[in-house]
């Protein structure tokens, strides 16, 4: 377990303080608040109150008797919903700058989310401006990673299906793949006119072999989300294909 300084440090640094911030909240020096972050003296138990107060941790976390920062009666869940429902249509307006796919836009909220999750103490201990442009560059990276990700797969677009024919073995799972010998003309009538994201789905899942966890790591997606996007893009084809034979 961390050393009250470490966390200390830890706390300071995650809300953007400086030691001469944070000595000013504890009314002592920057040399004092360093010693207390490097283990030279250890802060009383007065200090210790005011900054769980202020970070809003509890006494017991940084007096290393529990692991958790986030006292027993406080409802994590329900301040995620909180962040959510509050900050949603910023989220929304931070990715579609980026990600201009509607399907893609949900399945980045997502990763979002799930990053502010895992900084929920973060987020407990912002205030209101500070929370907004958390959540807004948060949600802005998660679009300028999907779209890294998914630009880097690019190529993988213009993949052989024919060679994919190919290899398909008898002991494949016929589910696992939309591009069996009878649905590779299918699929080869319609691919132009799929987006991006639907080739590299298609591609990955059905050519390549590639699993949802597989798939949803390189997205920075749940696998649930990826088993979905795939649906969708399966029919997508369906629906480009019968289209073309209307």
């Amino acid at each position: 377990m961390a050393h009250i300084g470490e966390l200390i440090a830890e706390l300071r640094q995650d809300n953007g303080m400086t030691q001469r911030q944070l000595g000013e909240i504890l009314s002592v020096t920057s040399g004092t608040i360093s010693n207390y972050e490097n283990g030279v003296h250890l802060p009383d138990i007065e200090k210790v109150i005011i900054l769980a107060d202020y970070f809003h941790v509890t006494a017991d976390y940084l007096l290393g008797r529990t692991s958790s920062s986030v006292s027993p009666n406080e409802d994590d869940r329900s301040f995620m919903e909180y962040v959510f429902k509050a900050y949603q249509k910023l989220m929304y307006y931070e990715i579609g700058k980026v990600v201009k796919d509607p399907w893609a836009k949900e399945d980045v909220l997502q990763a979002t989310v799930l990053q502010l999750i895992n900084k929920v103490r973060l987020l407990k201990s912002m205030g209101e401006r500070q929370r907004t442009n958390y959540v807004a560059v948060a949600a802005k990276n998660s679009a300028l990673t999907y779209m890294r990700n998914l630009n880097r797969r690019k190529e993988h677009s213009l993949i052989d299906y024919e060679q994919g024919v190919r290899e398909f073995s008898d002991d494949q799972n016929p589910e696992m793949y939309l591009l069996k010998a009878e649905e590779f003309n299918l699929l080869s009538q319609v691919w132009v006119d799929l987006d991006d994201k639907n080739k590299f789905l298609l591609t990955s899942r059905y050519i390549l072999g590639k699993s949802y966890a597989d798939i949803a790591k390189e997205l920075q997606i749940r696998p649930e989300s990826a088993r979905m996007s795939l649906s969708r893009a399966r029919r997508a084809a369906y629906k480009l294909y019968n289209e073309k034979q209307n």
